[in-house]
């Protein structure tokens, strides 16, 4: 399935946002913005509109965890799905992401075909619960 889509991609690591645009790009036609630290990446999701956010939880100057508070305080801009991505392998990291509101995480090193099937499965819930239009 291809699909059109606009999605944000935050981490410190250029290595990190190269691997997830190589990764989500082959859903279709895709735009990719990218932040390089938390702050930045919510400066982003406040001004401009989005289909899925990707975001590292450790970062310089503002974490991702952080970001995803300050993020679902925003009502105009709280319903974009967020996805944390984390070198823990600890679970508890995950479940903390989960109930401070993220929408899903990965782990690092990231599985592309994860990462597609995330992305596909949260951006249709996002633009059917927003009324829009299908994929």
């Amino acid at each position: 399935m291809k699909i059109q889509a606009r999605i944000l991609v935050v981490d410190d690591s250029l290595v990190v946002r190269r691997l997830v645009q190589m990764s989500v790009r082959q859903l279709g036609d895709v735009e990719f913005v990218c932040a390089k630290d938390g702050m930045e990446g919510l400066r982003f999701l406040t001004e401009e509109s989005f289909d899925i956010a990707f975001v590292d939880i450790n970062m310089p100057v503002m974490d991702g965890l952080t970001l995803l508070r300050l993020h679902r305080e925003n009502p105009a801009a709280r319903q974009i799905p967020i996805v944390m991505v984390t070198t823990e392998g600890d679970a508890s990291v995950g479940d903390e992401a989960l109930k401070r509101g993220a929408s899903g995480f990965v782990t690092k090193p990231i599985d592309g075909k994860v990462l597609r099937s995330l992305a596909l499965e949260l951006i249709a819930k996002h633009r059917a619960e927003a009324g829009g239009d299908d994929l």
